[in-house]
């Protein structure tokens, strides 16, 4: 059935063990300094929109040493998954559209982990609101298709030791009420 564990009751919070991660990070002497459309041009791909039953949201996907490359990582907010139930990840294609059906890829998060899925929650914090999915390429899309690994593209992580500074210009690149996939807001580092 490919399903490890027990229950499936879509309803019930997942309760799955988190998982140690190691992210790949960007040093700071690797970091180069853009204008707001270069850094968007640079990163708008590595944002995916989520809808989860009965709720929504963005999600980063990241890079994670020591990894299959048919895994890719997304990196979200606890209280988009918490709630349960079918899931549905849109990456955004070469043309930052979400709406491919080779870019798509379904599962289910509930107190089992479906490794017939190519969505698994491989862990999270309820207090930290971090949660971490896995997408499995070695699955098909919602097209039928699998998509190559070098068709993701990941987010750099800066190191633990990195510092924003009062003044800084930023971004964000996410999916607000879950109806705007790929929708940047921009603003400066306040205190």
């Amino acid at each position: 059935s490919g399903n490890a564990g027990s229950g499936s009751n879509s309803s019930t919070t997942p309760v799955v063990p988190a998982t140690g991660v190691e992210f790949t990070t960007l040093l700071e002497s690797e970091r180069e300094e853009l204008s707001l459309i270069q850094a968007i041009e640079k990163v708008e791909r590595t944002s995916v929109a989520i809808k989860v039953s009965g709720g929504a949201g963005s999600g980063v996907i990241i890079g994670v040493k020591d990894t299959a490359s048919t895994d890719v990582y997304i990196i979200t907010c606890h209280h988009v998954i918490s709630g349960g139930g079918n899931i549905t990840v849109y990456f955004p294609d070469e043309d930052c559209n979400y709406d491919n059906a080779d870019y798509i890829f379904t599962g289910t998060i509930d107190a089992s982990i479906y490794t017939s899925n190519a969505v698994t929650l491989v862990g999270g914090d309820r207090v930290s609101d971090i949660a971490v999915l896995k997408i499995d390429l070695n699955l098909p899309a919602s097209s039928g298709n699998k998509l190559s690994s070098d068709k993701i593209v990941r987010a750099n992580i800066p190191v633990s030791s990195y510092s924003v500074s009062k003044g800084e210009e930023i971004f964000a690149i996410g999916n607000p009420s879950g109806t705007l996939p790929g929708s940047v807001s921009s603003g400066i580092v306040s205190y």
